[in-house]
């Protein structure tokens, strides 16, 4: 007898040959990479021949696009198919778990949030974002790709990301072009740590990458060494802030040329006990 696959398996399926009509040659193996798992582990769970633990559920679904309700239904389903083995040890997690209908309303309001961050939490999204306002930008997947050195699927999916949160738009010529809006993408990573931590991996790659591949007229990169008050960060922080912003007034005040990105670090290089952000 036909059973119903369980909804979290339908989501994998149908992610899956959606991205094969973006690319033809899109295959198993690439969406596995994509997830993070290997290729026989997706296989696994997409045949209910293995069950993916919460944590590992969590890591899938950031990387995928969904609706805040259909994360929530793919959890729900998950959680439904591990008690359904009646194994004698059921994981916290799962036997802890509350759907999202179920939370408070502050709650509810930080899955949003979590869910718009952790999606756009790859540094192209913000990239492509400033790319619009070049004076020579072409809204071509292919051209993009090729200016970031990312794929195109990459590219299309960033950009159906942006335009699903209202951070792009596409005018009535055709044109992509970003929403208005008074803060920087940037700036509103402050409001989550895990995405603003991905982020600054990403960024102090690309940093590394540019040391050996962009020649130093094309570049500053600096560092200092300091032995400091610590009742000083915040007051360095603020200055910090201002000259960013400072910086980003004098740099856009010309043509749209080419996208840069700032970055100034302050760090320990003591071990100071903690691991806060």
């Amino acid at each position: 007898m036909n059973t119903v696959k369980p909804f979290y398996i339908q989501l994998l399926e149908k992610e899956l040959q959606r991205r094969k009509k973006l690319n033809p040659y899109y295959s198993l193996r690439s969406f596995a990479m994509a997830l993070g798992l290997n290729s026989g582990a997706l296989s696994l769970i997409l045949n209910g021949k293995r069950f993916p633990s919460l944590n590992m559920a969590h890591r899938i679904l950031s990387k995928i696009n969904l609706s805040v309700s259909d994360k929530s239904a793919f959890l729900e389903s998950l959680v439904k198919a591990h008690k359904e083995r009646n194994l004698k040890k059921v994981s916290r997690k799962v036997r802890s778990f509350t759907k999202i209908g179920e939370l408070s309303k502050n709650k509810v309001l930080n899955l949003l949030e979590e869910d718009f961050y952790s999606t756009i939490s790859d540094w192209y999204h913000v990239t492509i974002m400033e790319m619009t306002r070049l004076d020579y930008f072409k809204y071509s997947h292919k051209w993009i790709a090729g200016q970031l050195g990312i794929s195109e699927i990459e590219v299309k999916l960033a950009i159906e990301r942006l335009l699903h949160f209202g951070l792009l738009t596409i005018t009535d010529k055709g044109d992509l072009r970003p929403c208005k809006s008074e803060l920087r993408l940037e700036e509103m990573y402050t409001s989550t740590s895990i995405a603003r931590r991905e982020k600054q991996k990403q960024i102090r790659q690309k940093s590394i990458q540019s040391i050996d591949n962009t020649s130093i007229d094309k570049r500053s990169m600096t560092s200092m060494t300091m032995c400091i008050d610590m009742s000083l960060i915040p007051q360095a922080k603020e200055l910090i802030s201002q000259f960013n912003e400072s910086m980003a007034t004098l740099m856009e005040s010309g043509p749209k040329e080419k996208v840069y990105a700032l970055e100034v670090s302050l760090f320990p290089l003591q071990n100071i006990g903690d691991q806060n952000d």
